[in-house]
């Protein structure tokens, strides 16, 4: 009786299974196998560099010139077909992406990336650092014009003798790391399924579905049936050669790891057809390494993304954008898997989009980037096998095949995308402002006692509290208390939310330097008239509320380091965003209307900038959100962003020449020398804990903070092993 052993594959899939089990049960315990994980994605990455190169030159050197153009000119059509194929079925996709009619933040002094920036991914300045920056494109240019110009050597081949040796190694290397596939694959499984936390992937249900479809149609459906059409090879038969290329790249998430597969795969496919030339070998490697880099569809994936981000950041895109971000999208994406997130960073200063849409991107590859590893490995097979057939003369083509392989899946994408576009708000919920929701994270507030007078009336004032010959830190030290003067409408920094709790960026702070006084904390509120006198009073020891830096508080009162800076901008209706995009503009405007909260700062600017308008000082955030009465909001950057996110149709213009930006600081009376120079050195070491990471992440940017429960487990959720 024969016993059959399980392969490469088998062993990928249980080794998968037996982590995710893992993961489920153990929970984030599992996280102590992430070393493990990594560590054989590393080794296995270790021989692919020295393989690319050495096949690269090897197989070009052998070559004759005669020869690398018959390859060339056989092969260049199959490259075209595969980013073509690709861009198409994503072309369809976006269509179930709502469009945006005006963009949300308009910055006319901003300006994106030259194209011309893509030419460093391409000249290969130094293959060192090359290979260390991870530009693939760069180090097979490199590699190509070496291995042509071994051409025409007369006497190459004991030259050609190293780099094969070198391309040999790093295959039997690769094997002998793939000896442990099962182990690592079970780390990285086990890491995964313990402690990945998919709600913050709420609102990108849309793109992420959108992929996952894409990239399986793609891989198992349309390139395999284009194959089948062009050589006759049935597409069970493809796939079964494609299996384990396709789990140990998607296991691993490093398409890298599947070429050693490929290229075996290949070699099996065309000695099946005869093939059996010398110079075959040499071929495939050739063709396969050259592929690596052009060959990475999943990539071009990112065509979806920044479709999707238009609608996420509310960025609307013209027709010539439309028609060069395919192309550009192609060019920027030759390399590894990782180009994709230098693609997104690329294409996102092209078009202007907010700067965190590559942090977006880089969150959603928690699930993406199987499929995009996925679409990539079949396009290392699709191109080769194609190529090689093409160049022996094998290719059998059956147009009513391929036509039937390329509609019908077309077709399918068409219902899938009309599908989901009608389902857009159940797969993309709303965004909406939460920061009247947002609440101080039991972290901050932990362990101080903390009162928050809602009038100046209730504060009493002792006489020894207003000693001229008593420092503020010295007051604080003695009495046990640190009391903050703050102000609830500079919203994201002091305000009440929802619930009429003091919330903000400054208030988090404020909880967090009496936590490092080991004192209590008491809030007195100020109105922003009697700020400098309140201080000068020593009414309070220090005000934290979104408070601005100005020459009189610098020679009136005590002034800590800035901590953070606001552009100023103009909050509009979208239809008259034009209008507002230059101060010159702006000072051309008839009866211009100009709302601004009471701050005297505000008041100055105004009457010193557009003298020829009207304010209107507003009291709170819904006057403001009304514009009722008024034409424009003048804020900063950061506190306009958050108005125009309370009513729809209203959009954030940064116009230019209105000044520079706003500083942020925290203000102290004048007797307090010691207290300014203790907050500066505090400020620095929240910034090198990352206490100032986390609440710029939480207030400023507005992303929900992360939730400190441990995750779900059947140890510690069904049988209660652990609390």
């Amino acid at each position: 009786m024969k016993i059959r052993t399980i392969g490469p594959a088998g062993r990928l899939i249980i080794g998968a299974i037996l982590g995710i089990l893992a993961g489920v049960f153990f929970g984030d315990y599992c996280k102590v196998l992430n070393p493990i994980g990594v560590g054989y994605v590393m080794l296995l990455q270790a021989p692919i560099y020295p393989l690319l190169v050495s096949a690269l030159i090897h197989g070009l050197g052998t070559l004759s010139p005669c020869t690398f153009g018959s390859l060339f000119k056989r092969g260049w059509i199959f490259y075209l077909a595969a980013w073509g194929i690709t861009l198409g079925a994503i072309f369809i996709l976006v269509q179930a992406i709502p469009r945006v009619n005006a963009p949300f933040v308009i910055n006319p002094a901003q300006k994106g990336q030259s194209a011309s920036s893509i030419l460093q991914l391409f000249l290969p300045a130094n293959l060192f650092t090359d290979i260390a920056g991870n530009l693939v494109p760069a180090v097979v240019i490199f590699s190509v014009l070496y291995g042509l110009a071994i051409q025409r050597f007369k006497n190459k081949e004991n030259i050609l003798n190293v780099f094969d040796a070198i391309s040999t190694a790093s295959i039997k290397i690769w094997n002998w790391v793939a000896i442990l596939a099962p182990i690592g694959v079970f780390a990285l499984f086990a890491d995964l399924a313990g402690t990945v936390s998919l709600a913050q992937l709420e609102s990108l249900t849309l793109y992420i579905l959108l992929f996952a479809i894409g990239s399986v149609i793609l891989a198992f459906w349309v390139l395999p049936a284009v194959i089948s059409a062009l050589t006759d090879l049935p597409v069970r038969r493809l796939l079964k050669t494609m299996r384990n290329g396709i789990i140990m790249g998607a296991v691993t998430t490093i398409s890298a790891t599947a070429i050693p597969y490929v290229i075996e795969a290949v070699g099996k496919l065309a000695a099946e057809h005869n093939i059996t030339d010398e110079k075959r070998e040499t071929l495939v490697k050739t063709t396969v390494s050259i592929t690596y880099p052009l060959g990475q569809l999943g990539n071009l994936f990112v065509y979806l993304f920044m479709f999707f981000s238009f609608y996420y950041f509310k960025q609307p895109v013209d027709i010539m954008e439309q028609v060069l971000l395919p192309i550009l999208t192609l060019l920027s994406s030759f390399g590894s898997p990782t180009a994709a997130v230098n693609s997104v960073a690329f294409l996102s200063a092209w078009l202007n989009i907010p700067g965190d849409a590559t942090e977006l991107f880089v969150e959603t590859l928690a699930i993406t980037r199987y499929f995009q590893v996925i679409a990539t490995v079949v396009g290392f097979y699709f191109i080769p096998i194609l190529v090689l057939f093409a160049f022996y003369g094998r290719l059998k083509i059956s147009p009513l095949r391929l036509i039937s392989g390329l509609v019908f899946p077309a077709l399918i994408f068409g219902i899938i995308t009309f599908g989901l576009f009608h389902l857009e708000g159940w797969l993309i919920p709303q965004r909406v402002n939460t920061y009247l929701s947002f609440s101080l994270p039991e972290s901050v507030t932990n362990g101080v006692d903390v009162t928050v007078h809602k009038t100046a009336e209730t504060v009493e004032i002792k006489p020894e509290d207003a000693s001229l010959n008593e420092t503020s830190l010295d007051r604080i030290k003695r009495t046990g208390v640190l009391r903050v003067g703050y102000n609830v409408f500079p919203i994201p920094f002091c305000y009440l939310n929802n619930k009429g709790e003091l919330v903000g960026y400054d208030v988090a702070f404020a909880y967090e330097l009496a936590r490092s006084l080991n004192v209590k904390l008491v809030f007195i509120p100020f109105d922003w008239d009697s700020l400098v006198k309140d201080l000068k009073a020593s009414r309070y020891d220090i005000a934290m509320a979104g408070i601005y830096v100005t020459n009189e508080r610098i020679e009136s009162v005590k002034v800590s380091n800035s901590y953070f800076r606001g552009p100023l901008v103009m909050v509009v209706p979208s239809s008259q965003a034009h209008k507002f995009l230059s101060r010159q503009r702006i000072a051309k405007i008839e009866d211009l209307k100009i709302a601004v909260f009471y701050d005297q700062v505000f008041l100055n600017l105004v009457n010193e900038t557009f003298p020829q308008a009207q304010m209107k000082v507003v009291s709170n955030l819904e006057e403001m959100a009304s514009f009722n009465g008024f034409d424009a909001v003048i804020w900063t950057l950061t506190q306009g962003s958050i108005l125009a996110s309370m009513k729809p149709g209203l959009s954030v213009v940064v116009p230019e020449d209105l000044g520079p930006p706003f500083l942020f600081a925290y203000l102290m009376p004048p007797n307090s020398n010691e207290l300014r120079e203790y907050v500066n050195y505090w400020l620095d070491l929240k910034e090198d804990d990352g206490f100032t990471k986390k609440m710029n992440d939480y207030w400023i940017l507005g992303k929900p903070s992360a939730d400190p429960s441990p995750r779900w487990s059947v140890i510690r959720n069904v049988l209660h092993w652990i609390d």
